[in-house]
């Protein structure tokens, strides 16, 4: 299957930037398509009212700070080398947006961060990364974080060890 369009969803972190260098490598190789995608949640602000206790209140997200954010991480990781990007912001739950992101767009592949130390942990722990494999419509590359890369791995590589895991590819 050839790769035209990749996703890398980002949230500005270390462990984002080292899924952007697989994902990056992956676009090279084929030619394809980087969708750098941020998705912006809303931030809980509890205030104190004396009249009434604590509110809890959804505040947007500031989207015109992220978007340039966005902006700088994607020429830095992906515009620099030439290779071709699109970029998105969207608000919500990162896990839903990012995989309604992928169908909509018709994304091949997904390159994602995880933090997760293991197989057992990711069974069991819930995260970002994992709803993501569990929804999406496409192949996953999982990349660890430096300190879960998997044994024998050596830290001072630029490569960093990442898992794939195909998921059904129909576009029905």
């Amino acid at each position: 299957m050839k790769l035209e369009r990749i996703l890398l969803p980002t949230d500005f972190s270390e462990l984002s930037e080292r899924a952007a260098g697989i994902a990056r490598s992956l676009a090279q190789a084929s030619a394809a398509t980087v969708h750098v995608l941020h998705v912006c949640e809303p931030l809980d602000v509890e205030i104190e009212a004396p009249e009434v206790g604590f509110l809890r209140r959804k505040v947007p997200a500031d989207e015109a700070a992220q978007r340039q954010t966005l902006d700088e991480f994607t020429r830095r990781f992906f515009t620099d080398f030439g290779v071709p990007t699109v970029t998105a912001t969207v608000s919500g739950k990162p896990a839903r947006e990012i995989a309604r992101y992928a169908r909509d767009a018709c994304i091949d592949r997904i390159v994602i961060g995880t933090h997760a130390k293991g197989i057992v942990r990711r069974i069991f722990h819930g995260s970002v990364s994992k709803s993501v494999l569990e929804h999406a419509h496409c192949a996953v590359v999982m990349v660890p974080s430096t300190a879960a890369a998997m044994p024998g791995d050596r830290s001072d590589t630029r490569e960093p060890s990442c898992a794939l895991a195909a998921a059904s590819c129909s576009t029905a």
